[in-house]
């Protein structure tokens, strides 16, 4: 019932010169010509789709303004095959926060492909048929077998910890997604479990909506305290707590993000591959916020030199 409700909210904004109250049957097959011909004009658009029309399946993921759907996609040639579709609802976005995500399908569409960087089949944006406004619709390959977060916790769950090669297996698919995305120009800005993906060929890295092509700072000079609070409140709502690196805490320091805080992301990682719990638990952001992170001490060219010589002998 909740379904056939929310069905019927979604055709009142699309079909306003209807009848007010359309029958229940009505909805629904109003809603399913209304999603094909939608996904129909994205293939239309959308270069690599084949001319077929796209299908949304369950829900598998949502995020704080996005929601991930399962779909099929039946080609002009009868043949069929498995995407995921994100729905970014771009109404009512802060403006920085809806041009991450228009960002986020640039990137995806000019990033050469690579083995373990999720691949993306297109995008289309396009006035809402759920709200006010516009969304974007994004469609990757589609990765059934979870995230790393949700296979950590079932290894946990099933008393199955790691091996050896396991970790080494995991963190090297990782860094070469990494890499290639740092060779091009890009930071990713948000490494955690949750953005890694299982596919038939390994781990995938996906959701590309921090990324960011130079370094930046959240907040530059003297910063009021509603700017500051401003800056925190899109870090809340686009990291992760245990593997921000500090330059995101801290940022009256004012030192710039970018590919160091994809490497300090990747070194939280390994430690949760190894040990099998997070490097820092179940810290809050304030806890976290309290740290002293000190810059590593180095050894100066002096104390790196040959060791000086030590004139006579010992007596025995």
């Amino acid at each position: 019932m909740a379904r056939a409700q929310c069905r019927e909210r979604e055709l009142y904004v699309i079909q306003s010169s209807a009848s007010p109250a359309p029958m229940i049957s009505d909805c629904f097959n109003a809603a399913r010509w209304h999603l094909r011909a939608a996904f129909t004009a994205r293939s239309e658009k959308c270069e690599g789709s084949g001319g077929g029309t796209v299908l949304l399946g369950s829900k598998v993921g949502e995020g704080s303004f996005s929601d991930v759907f399962a779909a099929t996609e039946r080609l002009p040639d009868g043949s069929t095959s498995r995407l995921a579709v994100k729905r970014v609802r771009l109404g009512g976005l802060p403006e920085a926060d809806a041009d991450a995500c228009l960002l986020e399908a640039t990137v995806m569409a000019d990033l050469p492909p690579h083995p373990h960087l999720l691949a993306t089949v297109g995008s289309v944006r396009r006035p809402s048929f759920v709200g006010p406004g516009e969304e974007l619709l994004l469609l990757f390959e589609l990765c059934p077998e979870g995230s790393l977060a949700e296979y950590l916790v079932g290894r946990r769950a099933w008393a199955r910890p790691l091996d050896g090669d396991g970790v080494l297996a995991i963190f090297t698919q990782v860094c070469g997604g990494l890499a290639h995305l740092h060779a091009h120009g890009w930071a990713h800005c948000d490494v955690k479990p949750e953005n890694l993906l299982l596919s038939a060929t390994g781990w995938k890295l996906c959701d590309f909506g921090s990324v960011r092509d130079a370094p930046f700072r959240y907040v530059d000079g003297v910063t009021s305290p509603p700017e500051l609070s401003e800056a925190e409140e899109r870090i809340h709502r686009t990291s992760t707590p245990q593997y921000r690196p500090p330059e995101m805490y801290d940022l009256r320091a004012g030192e710039p993000v970018f590919t160091p805080a994809d490497v300090w992301a990747v070194g939280v990682l390994l430690y949760a591959l190894l040990l099998g719990r997070s490097l820092f638990g179940t810290a809050g952001e304030e806890r976290l916020g309290c740290l002293g992170f000190e810059p590593a001490k180095q050894l100066s060219d002096e104390a790196l030199g040959p060791l000086p010589s030590v004139g006579g002998q010992r007596e025995a």
